[in-house]
């Protein structure tokens, strides 16, 4: 057994039907489920609603198969944003951002890690001299525009 989590991520391909492939997945899904192996199983959107099929409901096949389902594009990257974020969500994971002249870079943590331990993912030293962390949500600095308008509105966190 594996010591670290493996998510498996399950394609239709676009010559079987939803319901067809939904017949080959269950036994796999619930299979990996039993051995504790996280699962996603990624559907084409456009394939969803496909001639063959009836209406597939997402949500209702997700409790069917124990896993999440996520409905991808081809036409946009916004179904692999899915898989990643479905992905690290079942790996206990999440990114921090930093930014400075001339980068922004994202990191990869494990949730609840505190600021100091984070900034170790930069490099030992900071771990070591780390003083604070000046923390705002994503969607609050996209929505403000910048630091400094989220700091003017309360929307910073100091660790």
């Amino acid at each position: 057994m594996l010591d670290v989590p493996v998510p498996y991520c399950c394609l239709k391909s676009k010559s079987s039907s939803c319901l067809g492939t939904i017949k080959v997945l269950r036994p796999f899904t619930t299979q990996l489920l039993e051995l504790g192996i996280p699962v996603v199983v990624a559907l084409n959107k456009t394939d969803v609603n496909d001639k063959k099929d009836t209406h597939i409901d997402v949500e209702k096949l997700s409790k069917a198969l124990r896993c999440p389902v996520v409905e991808t594009t081809s036409t946009t990257s916004k179904g692999l944003d899915k898989l990643i974020k479905k992905s690290y969500d079942l790996l206990g994971l999440m990114s921090f951002l930093t930014a400075g002249e001339p980068e922004v870079r994202a990191w990869t943590i494990k949730k609840g890690t505190k600021a100091p331990k984070a900034a170790g993912k930069i490099h030992s030293d900071i771990e070591r001299g780390f003083i604070k962390a000046e923390i705002v949500s994503y969607e609050d600095l996209v929505r403000e525009g910048s630091m400094v308008s989220a700091k003017e509105k309360g929307l910073i966190d100091i660790y």
